[in-house]
């Protein structure tokens, strides 16, 4: 499919080299009742309703609070009575209420037992009537949180929670430290809220997170600042400490966007989506020198200026991640990292600059086609990783070349310094284009304001201000389709956006067919075609918004001859997406399937075009993660089912091959486990515990959980690899007894080896055997190194191996033991 849309109603003014600039009214800062600015791609609801909420900055209050360090809570909480503290507010704002809290340092006073340093909770406005919580005009109110001594393992400097459309400005939060025991910390922390509004809000120096998002939806982040953030004590060893983040198992915030906001010196990322569905934004906001020690280049945790991933489901086809106008640099490590996120991604003017590894690492689904246009990456290692960020008009796509001359300065000196007056981001000349740049109007339109002829590449549009225009709209004709004779009719549902606007009219036609189908609904979001014959059908979707620009997207349907189909073809027509690469159709294939307590029993070959996929009896999340043409004819116990992927995990439904099957009196082979990259491990030597084999579950491993709990390494797998920091090393663990990985080695000389096993554990009693071609050859006892974060070398000696090519497997005895490596001497 391709989106187009008219070209941008710009003029020029005076000489012809003199450009306008495109303006928008943002409804942020002008109070309209229903007719603020949409979202470019929120799809659940009307109106982001915590970007657009009123502001009220000058609306009377019902009740006007005042807080001041000098004040008391028993006062009446009047200018000239001010309460003392900021947990006072809880117990007496109502919908429209306004308080006000004076500059000044405050501190909680509460007990070290005491988790949550100030709370407020069930604070309930309206759309209409927010619940104001300022800082005093002119004055910098703080909460230093420097004196509390906790015992908790979780503690909370400000922590709202089920709250809805309040609008909090012009507060820090600073000091919150952990103790030695490695408990974790939250700054600031959202929980079970909607529609709040956090703008000119500062969190620092604090040891974990800064601003966190729990099971919320439409916060609104706006010139907020997240710096001095770092976890050094706990057992995520630097890791535990972001920025901005939303994060963990069962988190179910979205719609959360950041807008204007700065993260540096965090010990773990500026950005973090990990393990969460939702749908977030990021746009003008800046991540930089992340990964560190605060104040320091040493290194800490994982250092992405923007983690991104992974989600928590299988694969979605709906965009989950809007980037735009963003900047990503001197990160320790990736400027934006897709880290497993199986969605969609929307990545437009964003530059990455000195990070210390990939600008843009997106090498997880390489079959999705991601959505990056117009992206900048100058003097990373590595610009961009991923065959699914191909995109076009990016500084990878080979149209432009980049370097120092392109910008007014490289220089990121004062990235952390004062914000404007109005809150904004420091105006610097770093990372600006210069006015000779190839980079000026090297982009695409991609309805985002622009100046001349085409948009400009990276974070940054030059150019003069004049012009106020009309934005085109966006068209989506929906994913292409195919169905099979004799079923000969389809319906298709589109949709379209207008950024600054609405749309006003639909228009579906037939762009090309084998003959002219019957239409109806064409004038509406779903249009439905019948009388359908063999062959490949263009339908185009055209959107008009009101202000008269139009925009159209086109959509394929392969209509298969099904009477052409030999006897024994696979109906993929019928067939189902179940995540990732993996398909599934119900089809009765006279043969028994594959089960639980006979894994290989089935005999169905299957073939793509004539050629034979395999391998047979894989594993149900390889298929999907893998891909390959990896296969498995399965059964329940209630549903038989074929699951598959194609040769190169293309969709099957409409990659136009044909699918065959074969049943045979043996079963196909099951697949078998082949050395990581290509090459056996060599003995004497180290072998690192997360290159295993290849072959998936049941081959080359056996892993009791589903996915890759670590994350870090090898993500479409289910052994658990993280990465720790102390060893700059990956590692297996979450390991539990009865799994294993096997290793394909080559032992280069015969005599007696000592092994050494590098491992940690917080627990004594644990054990690990080592095996060559099934022969136990050693168990490794494991004593309490200390914590699952403290590693130390265990050794066995006089091990006998035999030289030539083997098969190694690490067997786990027990669980709760981390592996890092294992070396033979």
């Amino acid at each position: 499919m391709k989106n187009q849309s008219k070209k941008n109603l710009l003029t020029y003014i005076g000489k012809p080299q003199e450009k306008v600039m495109l303006v928008l009214l943002l409804c942020s800062t002008i109070f309209f009742s229903t007719s603020c600015k949409k979202d470019l791609l929120d799809k659940n609801s009307d109106l982001l309703l915590s970007e657009n909420m009123s502001v009220q900055a000058t609306a009377a209050a019902i009740n006007t609070y005042y807080v001041s360090p000098t004040g008391s809570d028993n006062n009446a909480g009047t200018i000239t009575a001010p309460f003392a503290t900021w947990e006072k507010l809880n117990s007496v704002l109502v919908a429209g209420d306004l308080a006000y809290i004076r500059g000044g340092t405050y501190r909680a006073g509460k007990s070290a037992a005491t988790d949550v340093q100030v709370r407020w909770s069930n604070l309930v406005g309206n759309a209409t009537n927010n619940i104001r919580i300022f800082a005093y005009p002119g004055e910098s109110p703080v909460l230093d949180l420097s004196d509390v001594v906790h015992t908790g393992t979780a503690v909370y400097g400000l922590y709202v929670q089920n709250s809805q459309y309040v609008h909090i400005k012009g507060l820090r939060i600073t000091g919150l430290a952990q103790n030695q025991s490695g408990n974790v910390l939250w700054g600031w922390i959202n929980q079970d809220c909607s529609n709040l509004r956090i703008e000119q809000c500062e969190v620092d120096h604090i040891g974990g997170q800064g601003f966190f998002d729990y099971n919320s939806s439409y916060t609104y982040y706006l010139n907020d600042d997240a710096h001095h953030l770092d976890d050094r004590y706990s057992a995520y060893a630097w890791n535990g400490s972001n920025g901005f983040s939303a994060t963990g198992g069962g988190n179910t915030s979205t719609n959360i966007t950041y807008d204007g906001c700065r993260a540096w010196w965090v010990s773990d990322d500026g950005w973090d989506f990990f393990g969460v569905d939702g749908f977030f934004t990021i746009k003008n906001s800046w991540s930089f020198w992340n990964g560190y020690q605060p104040g320091t280049f040493t290194a800490a945790g994982d250092g992405a200026g923007y983690k991104l991933g992974p989600t928590a489901s299988a694969f979605s086809s709906t965009v989950k991640r809007v980037l735009t106008n963003n900047l990503s640099f001197q990160n320790r490590a990736y400027g934006y990292d897709q880290n497993g996120g199986n969605c969609l991604y929307q990545f437009y003017n964003n530059t990455s600059f000195g990070n210390a590894s990939t600008g843009y690492m997106f090498g997880y689904y390489t079959s999705y086609a991601q959505q990056f246009k117009n992206n900048i990456s100058f003097n990373d290692p590595a610009p961009a990783n991923g065959s699914e960020i191909r995109g076009d008009h990016n500084t990878w796509n080979g149209a432009v070349t980049v370097s120092n001359t392109d910008f007014t300065s490289v220089s990121a000196s004062g990235a952390d310094g004062a914000r404007q007056a109005d809150g904004s981001l420091p105006n610097l000349s770093f990372l600006k284009l210069t006015s000779g740049s190839d980079l000026i109007d090297a982009g695409i339109n991609v309805n985002l304001p622009f100046i001349g002829n085409q948009p400009d590449m990276g974070a940054y549009e030059s150019g003069t201000t004049s012009l106020i225009a009309n934005l085109p709209p966006v068209a989506i004709a929906g994913l292409d389709r195919s169905i099979t004779l004799p079923t000969n009719s389809i319906s298709l549902t589109g949709s379209g956006t207008d950024v600054d606007g609405t749309i006003v009219s639909y228009l579906w036609t037939l762009q090309s067919g084998p003959n002219s189908p019957t239409l109806s609904g064409t004038s509406s979001l779903t249009l439905s075609a019948s009388n359908m014959v063999a062959g490949t059908y263009t339908f185009r979707l055209k959107v008009t918004d009101n202000g008269g620009l139009t925009a159209f997207d086109d959509v394929n349907v392969v209509v298969n001859n099904g009477a052409s189909l030999p006897a024994n073809a696979i109906n993929v027509s019928q067939a189902v997406s179940d995540g990732g690469y993996r398909y599934y159709v119900t089809q009765n294939f006279g043969t028994t399937p594959d089960n639980a307590t006979n894994p290989t029993v089935s005999t169905l070959r299957i073939f793509e075009n004539g050629v034979e996929l395999n391998p047979a009896h894989s594993g149900h999340s390889d298929i999907g993660n893998m891909g390959g043409g990896r296969y498995s004819h399965w059964s329940d116990g209630t549903t038989t089912l074929l699951y598959f992927s194609a040769s190169d995990n293309s969709n099957p439904k409409t990659n136009g091959r044909v699918y065959t099957y074969t049943v045979t009196t043996a079963p196909p082979p099951p697949p078998a486990n082949t050395p990581y990259g290509g090459v056996a491990r060599a003995i004497p030597g180290t072998i690192q515990a997360e290159d295993y084999d290849n072959g998936g579950q049941n081959i080359a491993y056996y892993d009791r959980s589903t996915g890759n709990a670590g994350n870090s390494y090898r993500t479409g797998e289910s052994v658990d690899v993280a990465y720790i920091a102390n060893e700059q090393s990956n590692f297996v663990g979450w390991t539990q007894a009865g799994e294993w990985m096997k290793y394909t080695v080559k032992v280069n000389t015969t005599k007696n080896y000592t092994i050494q096993l590098r491992v940690a554990t917080a627990a004594s009693g644990k054990a690990v055997r080592i095996e060559m071609d099934g022969v136990t050859v050693a168990t490794v006892n494991i004593g309490n190194t200390g914590g699952t974060a403290k590693w130390a070398t265990v050794s066995v000696s006089n091990i006998p191996l035999t030289a030539g090519t083997k098969v190694m497997r690490i067997y786990n005895v027990s669980d709760g033991q981390n592996i890092n490596y294992i070396k033979f001497l």
